[in-house]
């Protein structure tokens, strides 16, 4: 392979006549060849986990704040945004684990305790 590629960039036809791809096509045909792989019919469902895992919009912002300290707004949002989560995250895992919030309890009320930030 080194000596046929040697940083060039072939055409997709090309690559398949060389030997450097097996198939030619996007997702689906990948997605049908792993399948096929693993013996999974084309038909059936199956789960795909991307990896790696896409950042929550929360990670994004923790992860900016910190990155450069030269931005000390940007360090005092994250730092106040962080102060927050340490109130809210236990009430928000104690909602997770009993379900609340799942598409089909509509039907429930939840009513967020009161709660008193340190002045």
């Amino acid at each position: 392979m080194l000596e046929i590629a040697k940083g060039r960039i072939w055409s997709g036809e090309d690559a398949k006549a060389l030997g450097l791809v097996d198939e030619l096509g996007g997702f689906d045909t990948a997605l049908n060849l792993a399948k096929k792989a693993i013996n999974v019919g084309e038909k059936e469902e199956v789960k795909i986990v991307v990896f790696p895992r896409e950042k929550t919009l929360l990670e994004s912002v923790m992860e900016r704040g910190g990155a450069d300290n030269s931005d000390k707004e940007a360090v005092g949002a994250v730092a106040a945004l962080s102060e927050m989560l340490k109130v809210v995250q236990p009430v928000a895992r104690e909602m997770h684990a009993l379900g609340v919030g799942r598409t089909d309890d509509f039907d429930d009320v939840l009513l967020m305790p009161a709660f008193e930030l340190g002045r």
